[in-house]
């Protein structure tokens, strides 16, 4: 059985790249925190926050993500304050059939104020694949259909419909100390109601010392 050490960054790589499988249950947990204050004729505070638990055990892999972004603003005068919440939840599990293919059943959770959105609810199934898997690169994509139920804080009526999405990420180690990072997201709505929504973030990593 391979060591744990010798494994790399194995929550980016397919279970099945591994011979033989570890028998280990496998954890790995990142996170990411941030917090702006901005004084004059207009004050606010932005924290910004993140963290993500990948568990594995053989070839089922659980990816759970979650960030959140809190907006507060005061009004002049002393009129009291704005206050803005946005929360993101994703839960995955995964099943790798072969090395470049596997099964993800999910669900996803959203509240947005800026958006009016009190609660957006997501379950979904699909397939993916690992197009482009190396020692230094890793690109997957995947296609799945769902069905989202969306409740809003306005008086407006709520949104059920059925989706269809596609996800890609793609990781690169561009050097021992650096990494780089991209994800997008792409989702489409079914019946009447044709309309999608789509992001993007990118980031890179940087190691401090050995």
């Amino acid at each position: 059985e391979p060591a744990i050490k010798s494994l790399g960054q194995w929550w980016d790589k397919s279970s099945l790249d591994f011979e033989p499988l570890p028998d280990k249950r496998l954890y790995h947990l990142d996170g990411t925190a941030s917090y702006t204050d901005q004084e004059g004729n207009i004050s606010s505070k932005v924290y910004d926050g993140s963290a993500s638990l990948v568990v594995r055990q053989a070839r089922f892999t659980n990816y759970l993500n979650y960030r959140i972004n809190y907006y507060v603003q005061a009004l002049a005068g002393n009129r009291g304050s704005i206050k803005l919440e946005k929360h993101d939840f994703q839960d995955t599990i995964r099943f790798d059939i072969k090395k470049f293919l596997y099964v993800n059943l999910g669900y996803i959770w959203t509240r947005d104020d800026t958006k009016f959105i009190h609660s957006r609810n997501t379950p979904y199934l699909g397939l993916g694949s690992h197009l482009f898997n190396s020692p230094k690169q890793d690109h997957n994509i995947f296609f799945g259909l769902g069905y989202e139920v969306k409740k809003y804080t306005i008086d407006v009526p709520d949104v059920d419909s059925l989706i269809w999405l596609v996800m890609q990420d793609w990781s690169w180690q561009i050097s021992e100390a650096v990494r780089f990072l991209e994800n997008t997201s792409y989702l489409g709505y079914f019946g009447e109601n044709k309309t999608y929504r789509w992001s993007l973030s990118t980031a890179l990593e940087f190691k401090l010392g050995n």
